[in-house]
């Protein structure tokens, strides 16, 4: 019953507090300092759990939200047990209490409880009344800390590949500034050049940037989207759709150029940043909607937004970004699968056929 319910909460965008205590869970949503959490008390598993242990987790996980810089901290306990009895006992003043029978697969609210919260009541009704299917294991949600950002248990979970990418760009256009205009005549986006057979500023012009306002722009996007990518896809996959979005912009405004007979030089990771945030907006589709922060809504916007002002701009490279945009889109369509995909799926109504 648990893994089920941990399985929903993660699904529909709570977070998962890093924490090592068995027997507690805490799922979360944070907005504006304030914290809905949900704490999940497995009492099925753990039948000797106290009153003591029960209220100085509650209470700690509060300290722990509050000393996060969280303005205010609303928490429901969710006992998991076929003792009810035993639960009455745990949360006997705690208003916000409720039990979930597990071998009934039955919500308890009692009298004096909180009838609801923020939705919850209804949303646990719909987890216990759909059938998980478990494929490969078990889920395993990523954690977060109490401010709610990325808790890594170690260094393979980092998101290195899209701080590498910061870290060379960055590298790159230091040697531009030291440099004067080697790197540039000779990395640069040019068509003729190209068309000479230098292939390799396809994939060249992708780490070089005009200016620092150039490249702060497309790093701070870099840096706080290209994380959530990462994770969701894996580091091999989210290098491979980093590059080959960008070789893909290359190769658009490359046909731009000849279309339009304006062979003008360009440079900038603009393109296969595009690509990450084509791939975001795909990921979070698949998601119900949501990518952590992100949302399809928050992702269309900054899409409509950067390339209207694009547009509106001169010296820009809309060519790039728009065929770096729908590769990303295509290949994470390709490469991503969600969670429920891998791992489990929850089904309204299931129909079984005898074989």
């Amino acid at each position: 019953m648990r893994e089920k319910i941990e399985y929903y909460l993660n699904d529909i965008g709570y977070k998962k507090l890093s924490a090592a205590i068995p027997g507690f869970t805490i799922f979360f949503e944070l907005e504006n300092g304030y914290v809905n959490a949900i704490m999940l008390v497995d009492r099925a598993g753990n039948p000797d759990m106290t009153k003591e242990q029960y209220d100085a987790f509650r209470t700690k996980t509060s300290w722990r939200f509050m000393d996060g810089g969280c303005i205010e901290v609303h928490m429901l306990s969710v006992i998991l047990t076929d003792d009810l009895a035993a639960a009455e006992a745990l949360n006997a003043d705690d208003r916000f209490g409720w039990v979930i029978l597990c071998q009934e697969n039955r919500l308890v609210i009692e009298e004096g409880k909180a009838e609801d919260f923020y939705g919850m009541k209804g949303k646990l009704q719909d987890c216990l009344s759909r059938d998980m299917i478990p494929q490969d294991g078990q889920l395993q949600a990523m954690e977060y800390d109490a401010k709610g950002k990325p808790y890594y248990k170690s260094f393979k979970q980092r998101p290195f590949v899209n701080h590498w990418l910061f870290v060379l760009n960055a590298i790159l256009f230091t040697g531009c500034v030291l440099t004067g205009n080697l790197l540039y005549e000779v990395g640069m986006l040019s068509y003729e050049k190209v068309m000479e057979g230098e292939w390799y500023r396809i994939f060249s012009s992708m780490f070089l940037h005009a200016d620092m306002s150039h490249l702060v722009g497309n790093m701070l996007i870099l840096y706080y989207l290209g994380e959530i990518v990462e994770r969701s896809l894996g580091h091999f996959k989210y290098l491979v759709l980093y590059l080959v979005s960008g070789v893909a912009a290359s190769f658009a405004s490359m046909a731009y150029s000849y279309l339009t007979q304006e062979y003008t030089a360009s440079l900038g990771a603009s393109g296969a940043i595009f690509g990450m945030v084509g791939a975001l907006l795909w990921v979070a589709i698949r998601n119900r909607g949501h990518a952590e922060i992100m949302t399809v809504g928050k992702v269309l916007f900054m899409i409509g937004y950067t390339l209207y002002s694009g547009f509106r701009s001169t010296n820009v490279d809309n060519a790039a970004h728009v065929g770096g945009l729908l590769a990303g889109f295509v290949l994470a369509v390709l490469l991503y699968h969600t969670k429920r995909d891998k791992k489990s799926h929850f089904l309204g109504r299931q129909e079984k056929a005898d074989v």
